[in-house]
């Protein structure tokens, strides 16, 4: 009977079985509840002072006593039968408190996980190491100190390599990470980008873009079909729709096709935009916005009023275009070849 016990609590340990109760690694896509902590405290528990400055990332525990001396950490706690709020300094790291009594330097700690969009400058890594040459810069350090160290972990939901800019959105909500990156949710999130390529595209690049039929180099299986939309043929500019996300994906995909991606843009995730975010510059999700990660009806809802009014972030002389004002493909496709002949008639040009 031991040995059977034993045998039964491991393979619950892994994942193997579904035990009652049990729920398996990675299969579960429930959206966080509005008061879910996401984290093992709770809200009417008092905790030690060193636990819930290491678990927020504010100092290691063996660092607590030193943090305390050089920084103001309180309690400040209201009187039962009163609205008067008893302020007591932390000098000791077995001192205890409930989370939102704690205040560091005056400020309450953000004992709520986390979920941000940030518009990424390009020349950011994204990692939590300072992989290569000191200097090295991480899109952590757009960020409060403390989020880095954060448990658990405040993680990337589709990475960009360190040229790239825009959309990324990082969270403490594992399974919204997962709905967002896993190739085997059912609910899939499209990633739009805005891509300068280096010469004129043609429409045989952006038939081959949305074929589904290109395959990157050292891989077998071909990417999934994406949407291609030509912007600005003086540019070579494009916007491109994916609903994957593979390594360098974007200029992977421009290389297979004979052409190469000189900037990258990522302008969406799903239903978030960087509308109004400038570089560098973050913003937390609501949880309107966090839930619709876990309903796809109500994420494509959002990302029609999104798609809406996309094009009014395009540079004025190419919006809102009369329909007698267009003009076909070809023809936007003979001036780019005119203007680049018009030039040194070089591939850099």
């Amino acid at each position: 009977v031991m040995a059977l016990l034993v045998v039964a609590t491991r393979a619950r340990t892994l994942g193997l079985v579904g035990l009652p109760g049990v729920v398996k690694r990675g299969v579960s896509s429930k959206a966080p509840a509005k008061n879910e902590l996401g984290h093992p405290f709770k809200l009417n528990h008092e905790y030690r002072a060193e636990r819930v400055l290491s678990n927020f990332g504010y100092c290691s525990r063996a660092e607590t006593t030193k943090f305390l001396r050089t920084n103001h950490v309180s309690i400040e706690e209201k009187k039962k039968h009163s609205n008067e709020v008893v302020s007591t300094k932390v000098s000791t790291p077995n001192q205890r408190g409930r989370l939102p009594e704690f205040r560091i330097n005056g400020s309450p700690i953000e004992y709520k996980p986390i979920t941000i969009v940030i518009n990424k400058p390009q020349g950011y890594l994204c990692s939590t190491a300072r992989d290569g040459p000191t200097g090295t810069k991480i899109v952590y350090d757009l960020l409060p100190p403390e989020w880095v160290r954060r448990s658990p972990l405040l993680s990337i939901a589709g990475r960009l390599d360190k040229y790239a800019s825009g959309c990324l959105i990082l969270s403490q909500h594992g399974n919204l990470v997962n709905n967002i990156i896993s190739p085997s949710r059912k609910i899939s999130f499209p990633k739009v980008y805005t891509v300068n390529l280096k010469w004129p595209v043609t429409e045989e690049q952006i038939r081959k873009f949305s074929s589904g039929q290109v395959i990157l180099k050292d891989e077998t299986e071909p990417c999934k079909p994406c949407s291609v939309e030509l912007i600005d043929p003086s540019t070579n500019l494009i916007r491109i729709t994916l609903r994957e996300g593979k390594y360098h994906q974007i200029r992977r995909m421009s290389a297979a096709v004979g052409n190469l991606a000189l900037t990258v843009k990522r302008e969406s995730i799903g239903h978030i935009t960087i509308d109004e975010l400038e570089p560098g510059t973050w913003r937390h999700l609501t949880q309107k916005e966090i839930e619709a990660f876990f309903d796809s009806k109500e994420s494509y809802n959002l990302q029609k009023e999104i798609n809406a009014h996309r094009d009014e972030r395009l540079p004025v002389h190419l919006r809102n275009k009369k329909p007698d004002e267009e003009e076909s493909l070809d023809q936007l496709l003979q001036e780019a070849e005119k203007r680049f002949k018009e030039g040194s008639g070089e591939l850099d040009a």
